[in-house]
């Protein structure tokens, strides 16, 4: 048994951990390694690590990541943060492999994700509601067209 460095070390905080199969992601609280920027969200493809941006922005503002979860294509990335690559997104965001897009909506940081398969993420964490229901800290997220658009269910 014998642990490694994977890819370089990040500067800062790794709270958390997803991979599809052929990629690494992780989310947590550093902003950039050498030169490279990340803002809280990196992917590793088994040579070296890469940022996840949009036209408008890299990673996540106004907080960290604390959860991540990859399904359907899609990497959704929960905690404190207010923004991703530039777009409001409170708590909780999803990554296409071009741009960011809001998940939602909760009302507190979204501690830890599980992404179930047929479109299902089921989040945890502070917030007592999602999608104007309340759901005291647990929800479920269900995919209604195939692409990522969905609702949130107590």
């Amino acid at each position: 048994e014998r642990w490694g460095v994977i890819g370089g070390p990040l500067q800062g905080s790794v709270f958390a951990i997803a991979s599809n199969g052929t990629t690494l992601y992780v989310g947590g609280k550093f902003n950039q390694f050498v030169s490279t920027v990340f803002n809280g969200v990196a992917l590793y493809d088994g040579t070296q690590w890469h940022p996840l941006p949009s036209a408008t922005g890299v990673g996540v503002e106004g907080g960290d990541v604390q959860a991540i979860a990859v399904s359907g294509g899609f990497v959704y990335v929960g905690g404190s943060f207010v923004r991703a690559g530039g777009t409001e997104a409170k708590y909780i965001a999803r990554y296409d492999g071009e741009r960011w897009s809001a998940v939602g909506e909760v009302d507190g940081t979204v501690l830890s994700l599980a992404a179930a398969g047929g479109g299902l993420l089921f989040a945890g964490g502070t917030f007592l509601s999602a999608g104007g229901t309340f759901v005291g800290g647990v929800a479920l997220y269900r995919e209604v067209d195939g692409g990522g658009i969905g609702q949130w269910e107590a």
